[in-house]
């Protein structure tokens, strides 16, 4: 909950932030998406293993 809630005040700095260019934005977005996948992943295999 901590991650997610974290990665959205990211994301939402990344949105309306200092990052307000579209190319840092787009840039911001994929690299949010990829640290969102790999937590996802990792709570997933973590749930599995238990």
């Amino acid at each position: 909950l901590l991650v997610l809630l974290f990665g959205w005040g990211v994301s939402y700095h990344f949105m309306y932030g200092d990052y307000a260019e579209p190319e840092i934005r787009r840039w911001a977005l994929v690299t949010a998406g990829m640290l969102n996948l790999a937590v996802l992943t990792l709570i997933v295999l973590l749930l599995t293993q238990m």
